[in-house]
């Protein structure tokens, strides 16, 4: 499983943030089989958790205890849908953001991105990264030609050069 977050690109100044109680409600509206969480520890990171099935594909989800982060933890295609789907929830004006856990790339959401672009970017993103950290052999990174594939194909060494 891999890691996604949605934020805004910086504290907003308005001191717009999501509400759990709203954003759990719209969770159960979508997903009505979601497992939710309302955490009330005061030393949690987090204020909300849950889990909803996109596709087949289950991913953990929480609400930043800054109500501004939202992270995630599944398949980026999921996760892709479900940043799609709250950027539908989020006030327009409110600019979103979607990036991997090593913020090797960041990819505003906005009305017109679809979950297949975030996903692409994504890899993209996962791909160069991957590059920069390859040692001496050849990397390429290979699309799957399915969507029965894994997300990630990798060729190494001489067949990477092709």
């Amino acid at each position: 499983m891999d890691k996604f977050f949605i934020s805004p690109p910086e504290a907003p100044s308005s001191g717009w943030a999501l509400k759990e109680g709203k954003l759990a409600e719209a969770l159960r509206t979508r997903w009505p089989d979601a497992e939710l969480e309302v955490v009330s520890r005061p030393e949690s990171l987090y204020v909300l958790c849950w889990t909803v099935n996109i596709d087949g594909e289950p991913i953990d989800g929480s609400l930043a205890r800054n109500r501004l982060t939202v992270v995630l933890d599944g398949d980026v295609r999921a996760a892709a849908v479900f940043a799609r789907w709250l950027r539908d929830i989020v006030p327009a004006s409110q600019p979103l953001l979607f990036y991997d856990e090593g913020y090797s790339a960041d990819i505003r959401i906005t009305a017109n991105t679809s979950p297949e672009d975030l996903a692409g970017l994504a890899f993209d993103s996962l791909c160069r990264a991957l590059q920069r950290r390859a040692c001496s052999a050849p990397l390429r990174c290979v699309k799957p030609a399915s969507e029965m594939a894994p997300p990630c194909l990798f060729q190494v060494g001489a067949d990477a050069m092709a």
